[in-house]
Parts: C-alpha cells; structure tokens; sequence
C-alpha cells in the first residue's frame, strides 16, 4: 500500500508544482541524491545538506522532473503503483525509523510529523 501512496505524492509533485509554490516540478527525492552519492561518502555519513547541494544530473531537489536513468531495479509491484498510484492530495511522505510511514498535504504537517517522528 505504501508503494501506491509514495507514487501519489511523486505524481503530485510533479503534475502540480504550484500546489507547492513553484514554478518549476521538482521530484524531491533523497533517495535519487543518495544514489548519486554512492562510493563518495559512507551512506551512515550523509547529510540533509550533502543530500540537496549534490552536483549531479540525480539531484532532484535542483533538477526538474525525472532522474536520467533509474536508481534501483524495481519489481512489478513498485512498476504497478508508478502506473497507477493512489488518488490522494499528498505532496510529502516520510518514514519514521520504526519504518511507519507518513503522509502530509503540506508542507507545515510534514514538519510537523518529522519533528513528533524523527525527533522525539
């Protein structure tokens, strides 16, 4: 189910960059800035900071749209929810370190679920 609702906000995201104050559709993923980080700093090391200020083609904080190649090999049920994800208005999604997972409309309830989730 979470593949289906993380699509959705990716989809979001991108279908709909004003709904987030911008111009531009930005995918926002840390997953694609870790990839691109692999083999140049250990994964335990990596900051928010490292994660948004990465000069690669995979930093989707700074690059419109998709990455430029895939960063993992999906299986069907991750292939399937890109195709079809859920109907929801979720723009933000995190997972706790439990590895529940999170979802927010904007940008002040996912502050506010990082700091009652990650931070407590």
């Amino acid at each position: 189910a979470d593949f289906y609702l993380i699509s959705n906000v990716f989809h979001n995201r991108l279908n709909n960059p004003g709904k987030l104050g911008r111009r531009t559709p930005l995918l926002e993923s840390d997953a694609t800035s870790v990839y691109a980080l692999q083999g140049t700093i250990k994964r335990s090391e990596i900051s928010a900071e490292d994660i948004k200020n990465i000069d690669s083609p995979y930093n989707t904080y700074t690059n419109e749209g998709l990455p430029p190649g895939p960063i993992c090999n999906p299986g069907a049920s991750a292939i399937r929810a890109a195709l079809y994800p859920a109907d929801t208005d979720y723009y933000f999604f995190m997972h706790s370190p439990t590895g529940e997972m999170y979802v927010a409309k904007t940008a002040s309830e996912h502050n506010k679920n990082t700091q009652m989730y990650l931070y407590d």
